[in-house]
């Protein structure tokens, strides 16, 4: 869902549920494709293979270029063996392992508004499945599941 409330436009993200096959903290992140390093992340959940994020709902700023050049919604999932208190964005990314990603393509939900373009102004539900390639270049190359969550847009 799109929240007009401020001049700026933004894309209203909450994780739902996740679903993962380990006991570890985890955390997801949300970013328009080709928008230049915007991104958002939910907290570092408890240590379980089903993680509940106290943060789990973030919004991303859009634009009409983002919509109408990089409709592409990218989820990423990470794990983390330990978390600690107050840790930075950079120690955080490095002590993290990518996991899986998952992409959304937004254009089935783009509306042109009065000559810009907007999306849907209903909420969405999405069933993400985060994959990750295995034995990649190679003949076996294929793609794992390695998780699952539901988002609502």
């Amino acid at each position: 869902m799109i929240d007009r409330s401020s001049q700026k436009r933004s894309l209203q993200i909450t994780i739902l549920n996740s679903e993962f096959k380990q006991n570890m903290h985890y955390f997801m992140t949300a970013e328009f494709e080709g928008n230049s390093g915007v991104r958002r992340r939910t907290d570092i959940s408890a240590k379980v293979p089903n993680p509940v994020f106290a943060l789990n709902k973030f919004f991303l700023p859009v634009g009409d270029e983002t919509l109408t050049v990089y409709p592409q919604l990218i989820f990423h999932t990470f794990a983390m063996v330990s978390r600690e208190e107050n840790m930075t964005e950079e120690d955080i990314y490095s002590k993290a392992k990518l996991l899986g990603t998952s992409t959304i393509d937004m254009t089935h939900l783009i509306q042109e508004e009065l000559g810009s373009v907007a999306l849907s102004r209903k909420p969405v539900k999405r069933k993400l499945q985060f994959g990750r390639v295995r034995d990649r270049g190679t003949p076996e190359e294929t793609e794992v599941v390695v998780g699952r969550a539901t988002v609502e847009l």
